[in-house]
Order: structure tokens, then sequence, then C-alpha cells
């Protein structure tokens, strides 16, 4: 596959002007429908994105808009993922025309429970509403994932602070799931077992105190301003990954996650991120 240069990249944007209301610059690769549709449904016919501009990485973005702060006529906007900003409460770069999400990444204002019903009773054409709701019993799957993964990410968030080197999210969410036919369940012990593996790397190189300290930095700084759990555990690898399989187990979701992405976001709600939305009109109010 041809790989361009980040600066090739956003010379995209002077290609799809014509067809282009406003220039969205995103960090991902992998999501450009999913984007455009929900933008587009942000927006409403107030304003028209045929293309978002696909940029590789943080960053990527973050020097795309830094180099774009000449104000001229044009419309635009750049958007980032939040990752463990959120959770660590670090500010948002103050650069003009950047938004970052209020969210741990894009996936995560995806997983909606209204649209996943929406796509669940796409999948079973025969089934009442009401009973493939009751069936999917999405608060349970939430609650579940939340008293699971939130714990992991206090410990994910605590090595970034101490050592960014030590894989965290990278890790796939089936390493710790207990695999039950077509189903995939989290896995208390494998949760715990990660949690002592990277507190015990850390602890080998930071001391027991300082690592304590930081976790409970962590933990008090997240109860305080009462995250929700779309800000603190990663939509694109953990809860998705769980979303899918529990679809494909409960509701005969034949698709890729890909597929489950751009279904889920003709459906999600549009304000779950408020920010994201009044960035996105004021960006089309140039």
């Amino acid at each position: 596959m041809i790989s361009y240069h980040p600066k090739a990249k956003r010379g995209y944007a002077y290609l799809y002007r014509p067809y282009n209301d406003i220039d969205v610059f995103i960090e991902d690769t992998t999501c450009r429908n999913t984007y455009e549709i929900l933008l587009n449904r942000i927006l409403d016919g107030k304003a028209r994105i045929t293309r978002v501009i696909e940029l590789g990485g943080r960053g990527e973005v973050l020097q795309a808009c830094q180099a774009n702060q000449v104000h001229d006529d044009r419309r635009s906007i750049y958007i980032i993922d939040a990752d463990f900003d959120l959770l660590l409460d670090v500010p948002a770069p103050e650069i003009d025309r950047l938004y970052r999400l209020q969210a741990f990444n894009l996936e995560n204002l995806l997983i909606d429970e209204a649209a996943i019903i929406e796509v669940a009773v796409e999948c079973m054409p025969n089934t009442e509403k009401a009973s493939v709701a009751s069936a999917l019993n999405f608060p349970s799957f939430l609650d579940r994932a939340a008293k699971i993964l939130v714990p992991l990410f206090y410990v994910y968030a605590a090595a970034r602070v101490l050592n960014e080197d030590i894989e965290t999210v990278g890790r796939s969410v089936e390493s710790i799931c207990a695999q039950r036919k077509r189903d995939l369940s989290l896995s208390k012990e494998k949760v715990n077992e990660l949690k002592e593996e990277i507190l015990a790397n850390l602890r080998t190189h930071y001391g027991e105190e300082c690592v304590y300290k930081t976790l409970a930095d962590v933990k008090e700084s997240a109860a305080r301003r009462a995250l929700p759990l779309r800000c603190m555990v990663s939509g694109k690898r953990y809860l998705l990954n769980l979303l899918f399989h529990m679809l494909k187990y409960k509701a005969n979701y034949a698709g890729s996650i890909a597929q489950l992405m751009v279904r889920l976001a003709r459906h999600c709600c549009t304000e779950t991120d408020r920010g994201l939305r009044d960035a996105v009109l004021m960006a089309a109010k140039g």
C-alpha cells in the first residue's frame, strides 16, 4: 500500500475543497466513514463534509493545526482523541481550530444503547425491539465492563505517568477474556494478573511508595471529577471489541468491527460530546 508523508496528506484538503465546506483533520486512518457520517449528522445540512483527512496520529494533527493558525476564510477543524488526558486531568492544548474529544477516543461516542439496539434489531428482523433490548441487557454489559476495566485503566494511567514505554492500551482485550463459545467475557483473574504484572514492573523501577502514590492520585482525581466511563476506558481496543462479540453472540451480528462502527454512527446520539457538536457547528459558521 502506498504511504504518504503527513504534509502530503494535508494536501488532500485542497483537492476536496470543491466537495467540502469544512476541512476536517483527524488522527485515525481506519474510521473515515464513521467520522463523515457522524459529523454530517451533527451538521444536519448546515454544511457539507464529503471527505475527512486522516493524518495518522495525534502528533501529526497537532502539527498540522499549529501550522494553520493564519485566519483566512477557509473553515477547518482539527480533532484529536483524549486518550489518557481526561483520566489524568491534562488540559487540552490551547490551539485555535483544535478540538479534543470529551472521550477516550471516537469509538466511545458510538457506544450508545439506543444505537446498539437499532443495529441489533436490523440483525434480528423477526424479533420485537423490546425483546432485543432485553436480550442484550446493555446496562448490565456496561456495568460489568466498568467494574473490571476502570481499575485496570487506573493502573494503565499510573504507568503512563511513570513510564510511557510500558505497554498499556496496546494490549488486546481478548488477552484478558475467557472464551465461551462465540461469547467473550472479561476475566477478573486475568485482569488482576495483568494489573499486578504492570505494578510489579513499576515497583522495580520506581519503588512501592512512588507507584502507589501515583495510582492513588489517579483514582482520587477521577473520583473527584466523577468521570463517565467513556472518558476513562478506551472504546477502540476494549469496549467496542467486547460489544462486537456480544452482538455476534446475542444478536447474530455478522459484519466486521469497522462495519459496526459505521452502523453505530448512523444511530448514536450526536450530543454525547456536546463540545464536539458545538465546535463542528461553530466551524460551519466560520
